[in-house]
């Protein structure tokens, strides 16, 4: 029986890698291959970071509240495909399902937690030295964040990225483990079924030196998060 094969997640929609190559996804657990991820490279990553680029103006230029409204409804969202999201885990990472089910719990409530805390990403003005002088200090997003999640938690890391960077008005280009990419893409799928815009998120598979090397070393990406180590 052929495997499943997913796609990059890139500008809204799901695109073939342009290497057309697949990695096998296999359960740790059991031994079972569950599914075939897209291997990105750096042309990919190329492709999503300039949709993430293009996108981020209209982004942050919307309202908190718009914000997140977007992060209300991926939550909302997560929180109704518990049990699928669950056995995405179990499945591509070997995590018991009860644990699974707690890891989607915990990123349902890392996006909610984002989503009240964009109104609160205030300013300041501050008194100076000089007299009749004010010092204001204004919050602005950075722009596109790369990011690179571990292989641990790979729903969790990955809405503990995605929530804050587009509460504060930045889009995103993520880079799931390769070995547990799949509930990423289902997350980018739910993000697309609540009308979240193109762009705004975006999903490259793909191991360290083809994706996560190209992704930290862009030249239009000015921040990097990422969840791991440097050996393993």
């Amino acid at each position: 029986m052929s495997l499943k094969k997913h796609e990059l997640f890139i500008n809204g929609q799901w695109v073939k890698p342009e290497s057309g190559a697949y990695v096998t996804i296999t359960n740790p657990a059991n031994g079972v291959d569950v599914a075939a991820a897209a291997k990105g490279s750096v042309q990919d990553v190329d492709r999503a970071v300039a949709a993430a680029r293009k996108a981020f103006g209209p982004w942050s230029a919307k309202t908190a509240s718009a914000r997140a409204d977007y992060l209300y409804a991926l939550e909302r969202a997560v929180v109704r495909e518990r049990e699928k999201l669950a056995i995405t885990i179990t499945s591509e990472m070997g995590k018991p399902i009860t644990e699974a089910r707690m890891e989607v719990d915990f990123a349902a409530g890392l996006l909610r937690f984002a989503a009240e805390n964009t109104r609160r990403l205030q300013g300041e003005i501050i008194p100076a030295e000089l007299e009749g002088e004010k010092i204001l200090i204004d919050r602005v997003p950075h722009g596109v964040v790369g990011a690179i999640a571990a292989w641990n938690f790979p729903l969790a890391l990955c809405a503990r990225k995605i929530g804050p960077a587009l509460a504060a008005g930045n889009t995103i280009v993520v880079k799931p483990h390769e070995l547990s990419p799949l509930s990423a893409l289902a997350l980018a799928a739910l993000a697309q079924e609540v009308g979240l815009p193109e762009g705004v998120l975006n999903i490259v598979t793909g191991d360290g030196p083809d994706v996560g090397v190209p992704l930290v070393a862009h030249a239009d990406v000015p921040l990097i998060t990422m969840t791991g180590s440097t050996c393993g």
